[in-house]
C-alpha cells in the first residue's frame, strides 16, 4: 500500500542527462503497465501543433501523450529508471536513439490496462536538456559517386569515432542565403531536426536542377557526444547539347510512297538553351561519298574536320526547317526520289553557345526495287470477292462475318482489301495486304483481330457498329467467285510480325487525329527542395 506522499508523486521524473545519454524515472505501483518513451523538442511542438490542429476545441495533453504513447511507447511494469543511451535501439520509431547534445528533450509516460485496452489515469511529460557538447576532431568524408545533370549518387563515410550524424543535400545559395541572416549555429541546428540520420556509411540518390550548386552538409556526433561538420559543395552539370537523326525509309502504298524510292527524316535538338539555329546546315550522302571524303581527309579524319576542312559540304536549312525548330525545336521532311537498294547519310550541322559544331547523324538502307515484268498468276489468284467468317471478340462465340473484295495495288507487292469491317468504314478506307512473290504468299502485318479504330484528342475509340473484331476466322473464296480464282491459297495473317504495316494507318475519316504527344511522365525536383531517392 502507498502512502499519501508515495500517492502524490509525479508519474515521470527527469534523473539526469550527459552528452550521450539521459534518465528519467517512472513512479507508480508494482503491478502498474507503463507506457513510455521520449522525444526530441522539435518533434514534440510538431505533434503537438497537429494534434491542436486536429482538435481546436479541446487541446487536451494527457489525450495528446496518450495519442503519441499509442504510436512510439515502450510497455514497462511496476516504478523504474530508464536510461536511453546514444545508439541504443528505438523499435517503435524504426531507429535508434540519437542523442545529440546541447539539445532539448521530453519523456512521456502514461499508464494503461493491456487486459483492457484501456488508458488508466496518469499522464505526464517532463522536458529537460543534454549537456552542450564540444566540437570533435573525428571525421566525415563526402564522395560523388556519379554526378549527372539532374541525378547524384552520393555517399557519406564516418569515420570509426562517429556515432551517428544527420545530413541533407540543398541549393548552395539557399544555404549562404540562411547562413548569413541566422548563422551557422542555426544552419547546423537544422540539419539535426530536417536532415536524415544515420549510423554507418550510405549511399543516396538525390534528383537536382541541371546547372544548380548544391551542398550536402554534414553534423556528425562522435563516441564521447561532441558534434563535428563538413560540407561538399559543387554544381549540378548541364545536358550536353544533342542534334538526334531518326533516318529511315518511308511508304506508304495508299498515297503512292515505297520504301525504295523515299527516306523518311526526324530531326530533333535538345539542350541548346536560347541559341538559334540560323547557322545550320546539313547534307544527305550515299555512304560510298562519306568514305570517300575520310579518305582524302587523311587518317585520323572525323565528320567534323571533313565538314570543317571542305571535303563534304553541307547546305543552309530551309526556311521551313528552321521556322519548325524555332518552334518545336524539332523538324520532319521527306526526301522522295532516292535511289533503291542504296545506304544513305544525313548530317545536320549547327553550333552551341560558345560556337562549337554539334553534329547529328542518321543512316539508312533503301531496299531494292521490286522487278518488274509478267505478274505472277498467284498474285492475280488472289483478286476479287471473299468471304470472311470467325468470331466475334463480344462474346467470344458469336458468329461474324465480312465479305471483302481484294484490289491489285501494286503488282506482284501489295493488294488493297475492303470491307472488313460491318460498317461502310471497310470500304471506305482500304487497307494494304502484302504479297510475297518467293512464297507466293499473302499476308496482313496486323494482330489476328484487326479492327477499325478512329483518333480524337481523347484518344482512339472504335466506330459505332465496329465495336467487335473477328477471331478464330477462316478466308474463303466467295461462292460467286470465278472457278480461276478458286485455286488461290489461303490469307493469313503475319505471325512474324504483329506491328502496324508500314504505309496503313487506322483511317481518320469522322474523327480528327491528336495533335499533342503525351506528356512526359518524368517530374523534375522542386527548386530549392532537391529530392532524396532512397
Amino acid at each position: 500500500m502507498m502512502t499519501e506522499a508515495e500517492e502524490n508523486r509525479p508519474l515521470l521524473a527527469f534523473v539526469e542527462a550527459t552528452k550521450t545519454s539521459f534518465s528519467y524515472r517512472i513512479d507508480t505501483r508494482l503491478a502498474d503497465h507503463v507506457f513510455h518513451t521520449y522525444l526530441e523538442k522539435w518533434a514534440y511542438d510538431e505533434l503537438w501543433g497537429a494534434f491542436i490542429t486536429q482538435y481546436p476545441d479541446n487541446p487536451d495533453r494527457t489525450l495528446f501523450i496518450r495519442s503519441v504513447l499509442a504510436e512510439f511507447g515502450l510497455e514497462v511494469v511496476g516504478p523504474q529508471t530508464v536510461t536511453w543511451n546514444a545508439g541504443d535501439e528505438n523499435l517503435p520509431r524504426e531507429g535508434f536513439a540519437n542523442i545529440t547534445g546541447g539539445k532539448s528533450y521530453y519523456a512521456l509516460a502514461a499508464t494503461a490496462d493491456p487486459e483492457k485496452g484501456e488508458w488508466t489515469g496518469e499522464a505526464d511529460a517532463v522536458e529537460f536538456v543534454v549537456p552542450e557538447p564540444g566540437r570533435s576532431s573525428a571525421t566525415v568524408t563526402i564522395d560523388l559517386l556519379d554526378l549527372q545533370p539532374e541525378l547524384l549518387e552520393s555517399c557519406i563515410t564516418p569515420d570509426e569515432n562517429i556515432r551517428f550524424y544527420f545530413y541533407h543535400l540543398f541549393q548552395k545559395a539557399v544555404v549562404d542565403a540562411f547562413i548569413a541572416q541566422f548563422g551557422q549555429e542555426a544552419f547546423e541546428n537544422h540539419i539535426y531536426e530536417y536532415g536524415y540520420c544515420s549510423d554507418s556509411p550510405y549511399t543516396d540518390l538525390w534528383r537536382m536542377e541541371p546547372g544548380t550548386e548544391y551542398l550536402i552538409a554534414v553534423l556528425g556526433v562522435d563516441l564521447e557526444g561532441d558534434v563535428m561538420y563538413t560540407d561538399k559543395a559543387f554544381t549540378a552539370p548541364t545536358h550536353e547539347p544533342e542534334v538526334t537523326v531518326r533516318l529511315q525509309p518511308y511508304e506508304n502504298e495508299l498515297q503512292g510512297y515505297f520504301a525504295y524510292e523515299n527516306l523518311e527524316l526526324h530531326v530533333g535538338l535538345q539542350n541548346f538553351g536560347d541559341v538559334t539555329h540560323e547557322q545550320a546546315t546539313w547534307a544527305l550522302l550515299e555512304q560510298e561519298q562519306v568514305d570517300q571524303a575520310l579518305a582524302m581527309a587523311g587518317d585520323g579524319a572525323t565528320l567534323e574536320t571533313c565538314i570543317n576542312d571542305g571535303y563534304i559540304y553541307t547546305m543552309p536549312i530551309a526556311p521551313e526547317w528552321f521556322e519548325q525548330i524555332e518552334q518545336t525545336n524539332t523538324f520532319s521532311y521527306l526526301f522522295e526520289g532516292v535511289a533503291p537498294e542504296t545506304d544513305y547519310v544525313f548530317l545536320f550541322v549547327t553550333f552551341d553557345a560558345e560556337q562549337n559544331m554539334v553534329l547529328g547523324r542518321g543512316d539508312a538502307t533503301t531496299p531494292a526495287a521490286p522487278t518488274t515484268g509478267q505478274t505472277d498468276p498467284e498474285y492475280l489468284a488472289y483478286l476479287g470477292s471473299w468471304r470472311l467468317e470467325g468470331q466475334s471478340t463480344e462474346d467470344w462465340t458469336t458468329p461474324l462475318a465480312y465479305d471483302l473484295t481484294i484490289e491489285a495495288l501494286t503488282p506482284n507487292r501489295s493488294f488493297l482489301v475492303r470491307g472488313w469491317s460491318k460498317t461502310d468504314v471497310g470500304q471506305e478506307f482500304p487497307f494494304v495486304m502484302n504479297y510475297d512473290p518467293e512464297t507466293k504468299k499473302a499476308y496482313i502485318n496486323a494482330p489476328p483481330s484487326l479492327g477499325y479504330n478512329g483518333r480524337t484528342e481523347a484518344g482512339y475509340r472504335t466506330f459505332e457498329g465496329d465495336e467487335y473484331n473477328p477471331i478464330n476466322f477462316r478466308v474463303t473464296r466467295s461462292p460467286a467467285a470465278t472457278a480461276v480464282r478458286r485455286n488461290a491459297p489461303a490469307i493469313r495473317s503475319a505471325g512474324r510480325d504483329c506491328t502496324r504495316p508500314a504505309g496503313f494507318d487506322f483511317p481518320a475519316s469522322r474523327t480528327e487525329r491528336a495533335t499533342t504527344a503525351p506528356a512526359d511522365a518524368k517530374l523534375p525536383a522542386a527548386p530549392g527542395d532537391p529530392h532524396r531517392l532512397r
